[in-house]
């Protein structure tokens, strides 16, 4: 693929979905959410962010 047809970082985009990312394993741990669906929530966010198209 082109360098110019490449997806572009947005430093902003991404720090707007770590928070909200935060935010939710922060209310799923206080209603009683375990280690690991917590990890695989955390997972699946970190991959749809970074996923290369």
């Amino acid at each position: 693929m082109p360098a110019a047809a490449r997806r572009r970082a947005d430093p902003g985009f991404a720090a707007g979905i770590l928070a909200l990312l935060a935010h939710g394993v922060n209310l799923r741990l206080r209603v009683g959410a375990d280690a690991q669906q917590l990890q695989a929530t955390v997972t699946a966010a970190v991959t749809a962010v970074t996923r290369r198209q």
